[in-house]
């Protein structure tokens, strides 16, 4: 296995979606995930988007903010190497708004 894939196989261990699962079953998932690389400050989904994938930070940062009518944003958290993001997506398809 992979450096790469060895570590991401340690991130989704520590999280809690994935604890019940064999290190076999988590080596699989690490084999078929997209990986996606994003520059800072990019916007990742807005409010109401759809999404339809699982999003794990593997290194940096991400804000959550809401933004207000008037343009204002109010930073709801920031999610760090190791979270997870849109699991709801998993478990429905992607029919949930952001």
């Amino acid at each position: 296995m992979a450096s790469s894939q060895s570590n991401f196989v340690k991130t989704l261990r520590r999280l809690p979606l994935f604890t019940d699962l064999s290190d076999v079953e988590l080596e699989l998932i690490a084999e078929n995930v997209s990986r996606l690389y994003f520059d800072e400050g990019t916007l990742i989904f807005e409010e109401g988007d759809v999404w339809r994938e699982l999003l794990i930070v593997e290194e940096g940062a991400v804000k959550i903010v809401k933004s207000a009518l008037n343009g204002r944003q109010q930073l709801l958290s920031i999610e760090r190497k190791g979270s997870s993001l849109a699991e709801v997506a998993v478990f429905d398809g992607g029919r949930r708004k952001c």
